[in-house]
């Protein structure tokens, strides 16, 4: 990871593979992007945070199934 390198990305999906450890990792950045994540499989972060999705849209995200 080269974290001075500017990358063009055309999508805004995130591929979690039923992942719940990327899918709130990508939860949390999407509350300071500026721009609409579509994370896959969120579902699976009930696996490990039930209250994930609650916590998260207190503090600003827009987190919905």
């Amino acid at each position: 990871i080269n974290p001075t390198k500017k990358i063009n990305n055309n999508s805004n999906t995130i591929k979690t593979k039923k992942d719940h450890r990327i899918a709130m990792a990508f939860a949390i950045m999407g509350t300071k992007i500026g721009f609409d994540l579509k994370i896959e499989n969120a579902e699976y972060i009930n696996t490990s945070f039930p209250g994930f999705a609650k916590l998260i849209n207190s503090i600003g995200g827009k987190l919905f199934e």
